[in-house]
């Protein structure tokens, strides 16, 4: 484990060096997911407080840049910052719940996923894929917030989005909550059997 006072001095020197936050964005998010995550609750909230304040630089800094190729969504979110911060936000999220004894998605969580369904851009696309992800621990905290923002992004009539979340999806958890509500873009999913299958192939 790294000590309370080493994390303080790396986070504070990674904060102010935001030019360093799109170049090594890979670098820090693998940080804060295998490191400081595993310590979140240990730490304290003015630690967790910066360790936040820094992912959503990193998240902001990402590159747009996108492959000519892709052949699992759920693969390319995983492996690059827009979609691994996303993770570390769910992870300290999850931390946080613990710490505080109330299963609940906090006002500044959803302030930050907000912000990933808001954002025009591949960022947001990688981010989105993240989220969906998770969607039956989302359901589990707050169903209303999660049938309002995420049950749309399923539908087929946005095509190139719905192959992307539903690649998200399909690697979590199903809710049985939120299952009623997705029953009709499932019967749409399976005209697109072969899209999917092909693209995750």
């Amino acid at each position: 484990d790294i000590p309370e006072k080493k994390w303080r001095e790396l986070l504070n020197i990674l904060l102010v060096n935001q030019h360093l936050h799109g170049l090594l964005g890979d670098q820090f998010s693998d940080l804060l997911n295998y490191k400081f995550s595993l310590q979140y609750k240990e730490l304290p909230k003015s630690l967790r407080k910066l360790a936040l304040k820094l992912s959503k630089s990193i998240w902001i800094s990402a590159s747009t840049e996108q492959p000519t190729e892709i052949s699992n969504w759920f693969d390319l979110s995983s492996s690059r910052p827009e979609g691994k911060i996303v993770e570390f936000w769910m992870k300290c999220l999850d931390e946080e719940i613990k710490i505080q004894g109330t299963r609940k998605l906090f006002l500044q969580f959803k302030t930050m996923f907000n912000q990933v369904l808001t954002k025009k851009s591949f960022t947001g696309s990688l981010g989105r894929i993240s989220l969906v992800s998770e969607l039956g621990f989302l359901a589990s905290l707050d169903l209303d917030w999660t049938i309002k923002n995420l049950i749309s992004l399923f539908d087929w009539s946005n095509e190139a989005q719905a192959l992307q979340v539903w690649q998200g999806y399909l690697v979590g958890i199903p809710h049985e909550s939120v299952l009623k509500y997705l029953n009709p873009l499932y019967e749409q999913a399976f005209d697109k059997l072969e899209l999917l299958d092909d693209s995750s192939s």
